[in-house]
């Protein structure tokens, strides 16, 4: 595959999207390249894939997206929105605007420069709205920086299907019929994606202006994503019986301490991914599970993230040194599926993204 842009379009692109990107280390270790060792005939479903929760937020939950990509996190979610004047298409974590200058353009070139340099890798990228209404031209633009330009060589594009049926008309035998219909398409093997993005979307197509495109990038994961739910499923394609499992219990309500609050939130963890390990050879599903969240109590806010997953900073430890306990029980010295595991301040624990990968892939 050939970069299919300027060296000057892309240091443009990291100078304004420095705020997002940060500042790309171009001497990444081995880590960076952990699926270089895994056959190309393996599901994207079987991988065990260290995440972030909101890579776009690195100022406020840990090192910047850059260092993400080079410390072996294969899965990022971004928030976007646009400014009232819908004159860009900018990153947003919930209603708070995280830069007025890095647009989706700009981190997204950042992105393909990074796959680019590390062919062997794939990145799974979830796109959500955070802020103001999906319309037609947040649909459009996103749908013309992935599915044309640079965007088409860098992301794993959705086919169509063709069906063929048969209907019964009055006063006509026999009418056969041709139906091309999108299905979303499965995420298919690590060989098929190498060097590419694949989009879990999380926002609608449905207004994008007619004619609708004839294919539609990305797994759809906007239809039927619960709200603050430990366990929920997400059939993305019924046709093909491929389903997404999440968890996804990010606000733990209650006046309960610190350590009750980490506990609740390691057991919804922990029994998600139990969940993935028993289901280990199905690959009809992907396995999704956040451990990031934080404390409330009503509307107010009462242990951070920060908090939750690293613990009091005395006598109680957070989410995710127990996190790494589970994993390595899991693991038990052989690599076994756990899924995607989205993280928060993973530099807590200094093994986190190792223990996820697993033990047969040492760094």
């Amino acid at each position: 595959m050939q970069t299919v842009y300027s060296r000057t379009s892309t240091l443009a692109a990291f100078d304004s999207g420095r705020p997002i990107l940060g500042d790309y280390p171009h001497n990444s270790g081995p880590i960076a390249r952990w699926m270089g060792t895994i056959p190309d005939s393996t599901p994207i479903e079987l991988l065990n894939i260290p995440g972030t929760h909101d890579a776009a937020a690195w100022n406020y939950s840990g090192p910047d997206s850059a260092q993400y990509l080079c410390q072996g996190f294969g899965f990022w979610i971004s928030a976007l929105g646009t400014r009232p004047d819908h004159s860009k298409l900018l990153f947003y974590h919930s209603a708070a605007l995280l830069s007025d200058t890095a647009t989706l353009q700009d981190v997204l070139q950042g992105l393909y420069y990074w796959l680019d340099h590390h062919r062997t890798e794939t990145l799974l990228l979830s796109l959500k709205v955070d802020n103001g209404p999906t319309d037609a031209a947040l649909e459009q633009e996103v749908y013309n920086l992935i599915a044309t330009g640079p965007g088409r060589h860098h992301w794993v594009q959705t086919p169509n299907e063709v069906i063929l049926g048969s209907i019964s008309l009055p006063n006509v035998c026999f009418l056969r019929v041709r139906i091309i219909r999108t299905i979303h398409i499965q995420l298919g093997t690590l060989g098929h994606a190498r060097g590419k993005a694949i989009l879990l979307r999380r926002f609608s197509w449905a207004d994008l202006p007619s004619p609708t495109p004839s294919a539609l990038p990305g797994v759809n994961l906007n239809d039927g994503f619960a709200d603050n739910d430990p366990d929920f499923v997400i059939p993305y394609n019924p046709l093909r019986n491929l389903s997404a499992h999440v968890e996804d219990y990010y606000a733990i309500y209650g006046n309960d301490t610190v350590a009750q609050k980490v506990d609740t939130k390691v057991q919804a963890v922990a029994a998600h991914i139990q969940q993935a390990v028993q289901g280990v050879n199905n690959t009809s599903n992907f396995w999704m599970t956040f451990a990031s969240g934080g404390g409330f109590v009503g509307d107010l806010e009462t242990i951070v993230p920060k908090t939750l997953a690293e613990g009091d900073g005395s006598t109680t430890p957070g989410v995710n040194a127990k996190l790494s306990q589970i994993l390595n029980t899991v693991h038990a010295g052989k690599r076994i599926r756990v899924g995607a595991v989205l993280l928060d301040f993973y530099e807590s624990v200094g093994t986190l993204v190792q223990d996820i990968i697993g033990p047969s892939h040492q760094f």
